[in-house]
């Protein structure tokens, strides 16, 4: 595999990760104190990583109302 495909494989793994830790943070109900996070710029970072995975679970669960038939409520 090359550097791409590595880049490529971290990037998609990273973003599992990112939207697990959303659905975990909303299921329990708690979110990230961004403001304990001293330097500004890792806030930026770790703001838009935690973005990406509740933009990624959001865009999912769109998804998943679209097709009714094959997803029911509990």
């Amino acid at each position: 595999m090359g550097t791409i495909g590595r880049v490529l494989s971290f990037a998609f793994e990273a973003t599992l990760v990112s939207t697990a830790l959303a659905g975990a943070m909303r299921t329990a109900g708690v979110s990230v104190n961004e403001k304990k996070i001293e330097p500004e710029a890792l806030r930026g970072v770790v703001s838009a990583y935690f973005g990406v995975g509740d933009w990624v679970l959001d865009t999912t669960a769109k998804q998943i109302k679209n097709y009714p038939d094959y997803f029911k409520r509990r």
